[in-house]
């Protein structure tokens, strides 16, 4: 039943997880502007800008961890399959942009955050939802994704948001379909630390 339901729906897949990638994008970016009120983060100062390029000139380069977020996102899409059965999942898209990184970092020339978001057709009633949501919130943790932040929209859609201590972070957002997101911390591309080390 559930796979004749996906199908039926299918026509208009791309209508509804285009909607949903916008209402995703924004739950995202609403949520993220709760993390950063709770956790003090203003304009940085330029003493700031700097220790955030001396801790990402430690880090592995963005190129090395290209990848990590759709390993994420397949463990969770698995997780909830796992619980609530086949599920149908469009529109996945990977981005490279600054999601991950605070606003010190991504003052830094280079800095990148690698996301990847997925769209699944999934029905649920209240207590799959908070099922989903403990699901999703598991694996996140596992993978350190361990600072969350909950979210409920007017609509009554919930958002649930896991960050890591850097920024990094795992967003799930409820509904038919439900909505995933998954971004890396932030890092600095193989040519910018390889510049910065030339100037040493």
């Amino acid at each position: 039943m559930r796979e004749t339901t996906g199908r039926r729906r299918r026509p208009w897949a791309g209508v509804v997880a285009g909607a949903l990638c916008v209402l995703l994008i924004w739950g995202v970016v609403e949520v993220v502007k709760v993390v950063r009120d709770m956790q003090g983060y203003g304009n940085p100062s330029a003493q700031e800008i700097e220790e955030a390029l001396m801790e990402m000139r430690a880090r592995a380069s963005f190129e090395e961890m290209q990848g990590v977020t759709s390993v994420v996102l397949t463990e969770i899409r698995a997780g909830l399959e796992g619980d609530f059965g086949p599920i149908i999942w469009e529109h996945d898209a990977v981005d490279y942009d600054i999601l991950g990184c605070t606003n010190a970092e991504s003052e830094n020339l280079g800095a990148r955050s690698e996301q990847s978001r997925s769209f699944g057709f999934l029905s649920l009633d209240a207590a799959q939802t908070e099922r989903a949501i403990e699901i999703v919130s598991s694996i996140a943790r596992r993978n350190g994704y361990t600072r969350s932040v909950r979210k409920t929209a007017v609509s009554g859609t919930q958002y649930i948001d896991l960050a890591t201590e850097r920024g990094g972070r795992v967003t799930l957002v409820t509904g038919d379909p439900i909505g995933i997101s998954v971004s890396t911390d932030c890092f600095l591309t193989a040519e910018r630390l390889a510049e910065l080390q030339s100037d040493d």
